[in-house]
C-alpha cells in the first residue's frame, strides 16, 4: 500500500511525494539483481572452461609450430659441409627454448647416398633429418593430465649440399 502526502506551495501548485511505508519485499531492480547473480554463477564456470581450454589449444599449436621450425632451421643449419650433429642439437633447442618447452627429445639422422644412417656428418652425406618429440602431458598447462602420453613430433628431412665427395677442393 502507498500513502500520500500532498504538501501546498504558496499558490495552486501542489506537489506529491509518495512514502515507502508498508511496502512489503524488496524492490524489482533488487529481485533482477538477484536473478543475474545466479545467471552468473551458472554460465561462468563453462564459460571459464571453454576459455581455459581455447588457450590449452593455442599453446600446443603454438609448440607445434615451434617444433616445426626447429626441426627444420636444425636441418637447414647442418646441410653444409663440416657441420657435427651437436650443432644440430643446438640450433634445434635454440629454437624450443622460446616457448619454454620442456623433455624435448632432438635426433638427428644423417644418411649416405645408400639409405645408410652413418655416425657423423661428413662429405658423403646425401640427406640429413631431424626429428622432434615433445611430450603434451609435460608442456601442457592442464589438458596433459586428461591426455595421456600425447606427443607432438616433427621431422625435416633436407639434402645435403655436398659433392659426394667428386669436388677434392683443389681444382676449380
Amino acid at each position: 500500500m502507498i500513502r500520500c502526502k500532498t504538501l501546498r506551495w504558496s499558490g495552486s501548485d501542489r506537489v506529491s511525494v509518495s512514502e515507502n511505508r508498508n511496502r512489503s519485499g524488496p524492490t524489482p531492480s533488487l529481485r533482477r539483481r538477484g536473478a543475474a547473480a545466479l545467471e552468473f554463477a551458472v554460465v561462468a564456470p563453462a564459460l571459464f572452461a571453454l576459455i581455459w581450454i581455447a588457450f590449452e589449444f593455442m599453446r600446443s599449436t603454438m609448440i607445434q609450430e615451434q617444433a616445426n621450425i626447429a626441426s627444420y632451421e636444425a636441418a637447414r643449419a647442418v646441410m653444409v659441409p663440416g657441420s657435427t650433429i651437436a650443432e644440430a642439437h643446438a640450433e634445434a633447442n635454440k629454437y624450443l627454448t622460446y616457448l619454454g618447452t620442456r623433455s624435448v627429445t632432438v635426433n638427428v639422422y644423417p644418411y649416405n647416398a645408400q639409405d645408410q644412417v652413418q655416425n657423423e656428418i661428413d662429405d658423403y652425406t646425401a640427406r640429413v633429418e631431424v626429428n622432434i618429440s615433445i611430450p603434451f602431458a609435460s608442456n601442457a598447462l592442464v589438458l596433459g593430465r586428461f591426455l595421456g602420453d600425447r606427443t607432438i613430433t616433427s621431422s625435416t628431412t633436407l639434402t645435403f649440399e655436398s659433392y659426394s665427395g667428386f669436388y677434392d677442393g683443389t681444382s676449380y
